[in-house]
């Protein structure tokens, strides 16, 4: 059963979801958090970049725990996340796009990962595009050139990707810090 944070203590993770002119995208985004997390405590962070559009309406019918920063202008993609990592009281956080989707235990096995492997600064999981069918990044890496290059390739059919392995960084659409 899942729970969401209300104790003394900090939750296991705060999930920290950086949004502007979300109303159409933000209900699954939010709702895919509950089905992924598993048996880790949470919290929801969303920090509004200004939106004009109904998103708070929705996060308030769809989690109504959740808390909200909001700001009266974009401030950004890094300043939303800084501002929902200093609202934070988690041990981890994972910053979320509004677009993004999470498969059902995939937080939980994220913070499993954490958990299991306290050496390591960040986790990703493998990111499909919507279509389901294609990759977007599979974490990326440094070329020998020094150029940032990301691990994906064409479709899941095709590269599965199915181990584990160190990357040089995850992507910022979904990574637990």
């Amino acid at each position: 059963m899942t729970k969401v944070f209300e104790a003394e203590a900090g939750p296991n993770v705060s999930v920290i979801v950086p949004n502007l002119e979300g109303e159409l995208m933000l209900e699954e985004c939010l709702r895919s958090v509950v089905t992924s997390v598993g048996q880790w405590t949470y919290e929801v962070i969303i920090v509004d970049n200004g939106s004009s559009d109904r998103s708070v309406d929705v996060i308030g019918k769809v989690m109504p725990k959740a808390r909200i920063v909001r700001n009266r202008e974009n401030r950004g993609f890094a300043e939303a996340c800084n501002q929902g990592a200093e609202a934070s009281r988690g041990e981890f956080f994972l910053f979320l796009n509004n677009d993004v989707v999470l498969a059902h235990s995939c937080l939980e096995e994220m913070i499993l990962w954490a958990y299991s492997d306290p050496e390591a600064a960040a986790w990703q999981p493998k990111i499909l595009l919507a279509d389901g069918k294609s990759w977007d990044s599979a974490g990326s890496f440094i070329t020998r050139t020094g150029f940032l290059q990301h691990r994906r390739g064409g479709l899941v059919s095709e590269h599965p990707f199915d181990e584990a392995v160190q990357i040089f960084s995850p992507k910022g659409a979904c990574m637990l810090v």
